[in-house]
């Protein structure tokens, strides 16, 4: 089973699918396949499946409980 987060583009409202490794990496931003923005997942309006308070334990430890 793989882990994924979902991201909310900013400037299309669309949801999109990412992994969540690269959400604690600064400096990579996320790509928008429905408008082909490109922007830092910090502009994102919702993520979910990603808690940051836990980033540093591991990828399965990050994620949220509920999504």
């Amino acid at each position: 089973m793989g882990v994924c987060a979902y991201v909310r583009c900013p400037s299309c409202n669309q949801d999109f699918v990412v992994s969540p490794s690269m959400l604690s990496v600064e400096g990579i931003e996320a790509h928008c396949p429905f408008c082909d923005r490109y922007f830092p997942p910090s502009e994102s309006p919702r993520i979910v499946g990603w808690n940051p308070d836990k980033a540093g334990l591991s990828v399965a430890g990050a994620l949220r409980d509920t999504m």
